[in-house]
C-alpha cells in the first residue's frame, strides 16, 4: 500500500508546533517548546545544523510506526530539497530504535500537493493542536541522543 506523508508547520520554525500526517489519517505533533529544547541540545553539542533534518526524520519514523507494514511504501513530501538521502539514512537508522525495521526500498520522495489527504491531516492537526498525536520530548530524546 502506498502511504503519503506530509508536514505542516516546518520543523525549523520553533515558535509553532509541527504536525506530520499520513494519508491513512495518522498524525504526530511536536510542541514548539519541545523543539526549542531539542534545538538547544543540538547547539550545545556543537551540531546545530543537524537539528532540522534529524528531528524531521524522527517525526517521520514515529508516524510510520503507527502504520508500519513491511509491504507498505511510504511517499514523503519533499520538504528539504537536497536532503532526501540524509532523511532516508536517518529514518533507517532511527527505525530499529522504535522496534520497526524500515528498509530504504520502502521510502520514496515526491511532491505531495495540497489536495493530498496527508496534507489535509497534517494541516488539520497543525491548526487544531488537539492532544491527539502529541509526542513527549522524552520519546524524542531517547532516540536522538545516544
Amino acid at each position: 500500500m502506498k502511504i503519503e506523508i506530509d508536514q505542516s508547520g516546518r520543523t525549523e520554525y520553533t515558535s509553532v508546533n509541527t504536525s506530520v500526517g499520513d494519508s491513512l489519517g495518522n498524525n504526530v505533533l511536536i510542541k514548539a517548546k519541545d523543539k526549542r529544547l531539542i534545538q538547544l541540545l543540538f547547539r550545545r553539542a556543537g551540531k546545530p545544523r543537524l537539528f532540522v533534518i534529524q528531528t524531521f526524520s524522527l517525526l517521520i519514523c514515529l508516524l510510520i510506526k503507527k502504520s508500519f507494514n513491511k509491504n507498505n511504501i511510504y511517499v514523503i513530501d519533499i520538504e528539504y530539497p537536497g536532503h532526501n538521502n540524509n532523511i532516508l539514512n536517518y529514518v533507517t537508522r532511527f527505525s530499529p530504535k522504535l522496534r520497526i525495521f524500515v528498509k530504504k526500498s520502502q521510502i520514496r520522495f515526491s511532491l505531495i500537493g495540497k489536495k493530498s489527504k496527508a496534507h489535509k491531516i497534517a494541516y488539520k492537526f497543525f491548526k487544531k493542536s488537539t492532544k491527539s498525536g502529541f509526542i513527549r520530548n522524552s520519546e524524542i530524546l531517547k532516540v536522538l541522543l545516544p
